[in-house]
């Protein structure tokens, strides 16, 4: 916004998720279309990266917010937490591939399958134990 080379466009549109949102187009928006231009602005979202996080805290336990109890006195109980951080990277990068070459969407395609990365969805034991 301030500061910034990018060229933003207010997304008039305002969802319950996302209000006031502004969008800059990072690929040359000058070769493109007034109506492509516009198809970007009104399909820009970070709800396909808000899902991904709260994939990884529902499904890693590691992540998951800590408990608050009435008996702890308002103290936190973080038992599930890593005690090596390195584990946290690897668990990430398992869930990673696993979302993006296992995991299918409404389409019925992986993320990977979308960029023609993969032919189709890959079971995750063939990932694991090749």
């Amino acid at each position: 916004m301030n500061g910034s080379r990018e060229v933003w466009f207010n997304n008039p549109i305002n969802r319950i998720y996302e209000c006031d949102k502004y969008v800059a187009v990072l690929t040359d928006a000058e070769r493109l279309s007034e109506g492509k231009l516009v198809e970007f602005i009104y399909r820009a979202s970070l709800h396909p990266i808000d899902n991904f996080f709260q994939m990884v805290r529902r499904r890693l336990s590691l992540l998951e917010r800590p408990m608050h109890s009435e008996s702890n006195n308002g103290r936190v109980w973080t038992g599930k937490s890593a005690y090596n951080p390195a584990m946290v990277d690897k668990m990430l990068q398992i869930l990673r591939v696993y979302y993006n070459f296992c995991l299918v969407g409404k389409d019925k395609k992986t993320p990977a399958e979308r960029l023609g990365l993969a032919r189709g969805p890959v079971e995750i034991r063939k990932i694991l134990h090749p």
